[in-house]
């Protein structure tokens, strides 16, 4: 019987199906020192080569690591890491907000007027996507019309 690694070899990266090692316990633990506040908004990655990747959970925490990175550098290097510089990316799966049930929770009333607005407006667009985006929101409201 082979072990799952020779399946994946070639397809994952190498390490990423290894057991947490106790450099990257410490990297966690040390991120949560380091980022303070920031840390329940993001989360370090991996560490290759010199290079820590920071994923967080929307774009206003991103610009605030990319703003602090080279404190954030400054601490890791005092730790006996050897960061020379920092990655951040943006993941926007937010898991502390749950997902609505139905998209139905969202559907804003729209007036019988702004519902023939929207159809008129539809059909003279010149730009393709406008006219798309506007056929979409018509169909939307001619079934409110039905619906009321």
């Amino acid at each position: 019987m082979k072990p799952i690694s020779a399946f994946t070899k070639g397809i994952i990266p190498a390490g990423l199906n290894k057991p947490e090692t106790r450099k990257d316990a410490e990297l966690r633990e040390l991120w949560q020192h380091v980022a303070g506040t920031m840390a329940s908004h993001a989360r370090p990655m991996l560490q290759r080569s010199g290079r820590l990747v920071i994923i967080c959970e929307s774009p206003v925490w991103a610009t605030n690591i990319r703003f602090q990175a080279p404190s954030i550098l400054k601490q890791f290097r005092e730790h006996g890491f050897s960061v020379r510089e920092v990655a951040v990316k943006v993941s926007p799966v937010n898991r502390s907000r749950p997902l609505p049930a139905s998209r139905a929770e969202h559907v804003i009333p729209i007036s019988e007027k702004a519902a023939k607005s929207i159809i008129e407006a539809s059909e003279k667009a010149a730009n393709p996507r406008l006219k798309l985006s506007l056929e979409r929101l018509a169909k939307t409201a001619q079934r409110q019309l039905r619906n009321q």
